[in-house]
């Protein structure tokens, strides 16, 4: 069995991205990835001698199998773009591959299977006006993501990590504070962030992060909840469309720990 193990293509055909031909081989196997190549092919014969070149093909990124192929070499598809090739040439006596089912989760070293890699953002959300919030405790507060909030789908063996992002928060009389904090399903998850106004009306970036520990298996719903700590203020965290002269909206991330 000949083995092309994750060679980039160039524009011509090389030694390094050619497998073959080979007399009586019986099959190719290749994975194309990040940008498409052109193949030349070299095909059977009946009275088991090598075959010359023949037709060239495209691919586009992807992983598939030929059969009845003595040879295979790949070059980039645009010249300047190559691609990263594994393939393997099943030769006479070889184990012959066949088709399995794909597996698309994640396998850690420690052997836990999750759905998604550790670090992948699971789900993102965004706030396009300001926040105002008058309450000053949890029950009272003002979600960030206003109506819908995130929802995403907890295997039941990873925790997730969620993130908020905002170009400013502040309150209306100085030398008070602000909280913020995870409302998980409707339910106070615990505090994230909180701020001190040192001016009143003089807004602070709202950068912070918390944890959500393995959450039960299913559907769940999160969102930031804020809300200044002392009674009669107001808290204005501040969100725009983005662009020139804009504002940046509130920024949400739900993304998946180790």
């Amino acid at each position: 069995m000949l083995t092309m193990n994750n060679v980039p293509t160039q524009d011509g055909y090389t030694e390094a991205t050619t497998l073959g031909p080979v007399a009586q081989a019986e099959q190719v196997v290749y994975v194309v990835a990040n940008n498409p190549v052109i193949a030349q092919l070299a095909g059977t014969s009946k009275a088991g001698t090598t075959q010359p070149w023949g037709p060239e093909i495209l691919i586009t990124p992807n992983a598939g199998t030929f059969s009845r192929l003595q040879g295979i070499r790949f070059k980039s598809a645009i010249p300047g773009s190559p691609a990263q090739v594994v393939a393997q040439l099943v030769e006479p006596g070889d184990p012959v591959p066949s088709a399995g089912t794909p597996f698309t989760a994640f396998l850690s070293t420690s052997g836990q299977v999750s759905p998604v890699a550790s670090g992948a953002i699971i789900e993102v959300g965004f706030h396009f006006a300001n926040v105002q919030a008058v309450g000053n405790n949890f029950a009272g507060g003002n979600d960030l993501l206003s109506p819908v909030p995130l929802t995403f789908d907890a295997d039941g063996v990873s925790s997730y990590l969620v993130r908020v992002a905002a170009s400013s928060w502040q309150l209306n009389n100085a030398v008070h504070s602000a909280e913020a904090n995870i409302n998980l399903d409707g339910v106070d998850n615990g505090q994230i962030g909180q701020m001190v106004s040192q001016v009143a009306n003089v807004g602070q970036n709202l950068m912070a992060e918390g944890a959500i520990l393995t959450p039960a298996q299913g559907p769940h719903t999160v969102n930031i909840r804020v809300w200044p700590i002392t009674a009669g203020d107001t808290l204005t965290v501040i969100g725009g469309p983005g662009g020139p002269g804009q504002r940046d909206p509130i920024i949400v991330t739900v993304v998946a720990l180790p």
